[in-house]
């Protein structure tokens, strides 16, 4: 015959056991989603230098370390990442699909040398200025002095190369009506294009010129600014993360 005593305590001991599991369960399963809230998913076209240039060939571990990216914004997005305790992890996008890939919920926010603008401010968020700019014709240096006015560019003679989707593209579409304008699919390989002859002239915003300029020889920034494009920049959040919006302002404001 069984000591009832004996059965209660095993039952007390078994209840006291199952209690201790699913207390252990809510803590990992806690953890697991502390560790998913600290995961920091920023999309950039990785081809805008001198602010995000992806520079592997997609077969590296872009997570949670620098080698896959390099610029300005990259340097800028891993100090915030470390100050708050945050892994960034880097997904690709393309200008053409930057604000759908936002708004749809690929990632948290857009980094890259992002110019703020009406249109992108209606969908998201944007941080507080992190650069002032302005677009300048590049066109080689044997040239640069008869391209590099309105008048000069906006010519039937003239192909405007740009990449599709950003500002330079709509900046080209709405000043020049004459000029032919020509895609290249992506930003990094216009000047290459340029020196290769398949236009006269690219216009990009001048922190970029100037970089391309002294890195390929014989291409020259027109000592202007072109009319109605100065701009700033900065980084784009998701309209559903004014958390991160306030810690990214705080961190920008504290690093000037």
């Amino acid at each position: 015959m069984r000591d009832p005593a004996v059965t209660s305590l095993k039952v007390i001991l078994l209840r006291a056991a199952l209690v201790l599991a699913l207390y252990g369960l809510a803590w990992l399963l806690s953890g697991c989603r502390s560790e998913a809230v600290k995961t920091l998913r920023v999309g950039t076209p990785g081809d805008y230098a001198p602010y995000s240039l992806k520079t592997d060939d997609g077969s590296g571990d872009c997570t949670k370390t620098l080698p896959c990216y390099e610029g300005k914004d990259i340097e800028r997005l891993f100090a915030f990442a470390k100050a708050h305790g945050y892994t960034p992890r880097l997904i690709d996008t393309t200008w053409p699909t930057l604000m759908a890939d936002l708004t749809q919920g690929r990632f948290d926010m857009a980094i890259g040398g992002i110019a703020m603008t009406p249109a992108r401010a209606q969908q998201a968020l944007f941080t507080h200025p992190l650069d002032t700019d302005t677009k300048v014709p590049v066109a080689r240096c044997s040239q640069i002095d008869r391209l590099d006015t309105p008048a000069e560019l906006d010519r039937a003679d003239v192909v405007i190369l740009t990449n599709p989707g950003g500002t330079n593209e709509a900046y080209v579409r709405s000043h020049y009506r004459q000029a032919t304008i020509k895609i290249i699919a992506k930003n990094q390989y216009l000047f290459e294009a340029l020196k290769r002859g398949e236009g006269q002239v690219v216009v990009t915003d001048r922190t970029e010129a100037a970089l391309q300029a002294d890195s390929l020889s014989g291409l020259c920034l027109g000592p202007r600014g072109l009319p109605e494009s100065a701009h700033q920049k900065a980084w784009l959040v998701a309209q559903t993360r004014p958390d991160l919006l306030k810690a990214l302002n705080e961190w920008i404001d504290a690093h000037p």
